[in-house]
């Protein structure tokens, strides 16, 4: 893609960002259907050519993550297939800028000026509902499949009928050897069914764990569990039973 340097470039000098990203891939890809990795790659090189530095987080997954919760939460992107996303679902024209809530905080820091990212309980929150499902992980097991340059590893998928999840992965925390990460929070009024399939497909897949520190552990990641959750959505929407 032939990239046209703008000035001036309001993130010049900033890490890159999950915001940048949601904002960039509207500029560079409206009206298409695109590889989320494309859209990682592109957005990146567009931030550095303008300017901008290298992202400070090593996996560009959560990146890629939040920035496509963050348009898809507004009607700006939606999943077309795994891995792939359309841009602009919604509209035919660039959102104005002032419409669009990146979730950003101004900090100073030896008088610069950095933009930092609001704190979440979850690296992915979709769905609407008074339960839900959600996906937690302890760190050291994400660090240790990386570092065997595995994609899956021990994930805990449970439900709950309280809002929000903190308190209830605080306590979940209090029986683990550290702090769980939460990386998915699917909000529904049916987390009951919702669980069972996941946990159905992943058991199908070989993926339950037998000796895990507790129940409802999976070889897993969120990558995989969202494709799962994509699907059941997909068939929820076209009727289908096949």
């Amino acid at each position: 893609m032939d990239i046209e340097i703008n000035e001036p470039y309001r993130y010049k000098e900033l890490p890159f960002q999950s915001p940048i990203l949601s904002e960039l891939a509207l500029k560079l890809f409206t009206g298409r259907i695109v590889e989320s990795k494309t859209v990682y790659d592109e957005t990146l090189n567009y931030h550095i050519v303008n300017g901008g530095k290298k992202p400070n987080a090593k996996n560009s997954r959560d990146i890629i993550h939040k920035g496509f919760n963050a348009l898809r939460k507004k009607g700006l992107a939606e999943s077309s297939m795994t891995g792939f996303w359309k841009i602009g679902e919604t509209s035919n024209e660039l959102p104005r800028e002032e419409n669009i809530d990146y979730e950003l905080n101004t900090v100073i820091v030896n008088q610069d000026i950095l933009i930092v990212e609001k704190e979440k309980i979850a690296d992915i929150e979709i769905g609407t509902g008074k339960s839900a499902v959600y996906l937690y992980y302890l760190p050291l097991y994400r660090q240790i499949a990386e570092q065997k340059d595995q994609t899956f590893w021990q994930c805990k998928i449970g439900r709950t009928d309280g809002d929000p999840l903190q308190r209830i992965l605080s306590q979940a925390a209090t029986d683990l050897p550290e702090k769980p990460h939460v990386a998915i929070i699917i909000r529904t009024d049916f987390s009951f069914e919702l669980e069972n399939i996941i946990h159905d497909v992943l058991t199908i897949r070989g993926k339950k764990i037998d000796n895990s520190p507790g129940a409802e552990w999976f070889l897993t990641s969120p990558d995989e569990v969202l494709s799962i959750y994509d699907f059941i959505q997909r068939k929820k929407e076209t009727g289908s039973a096949d």
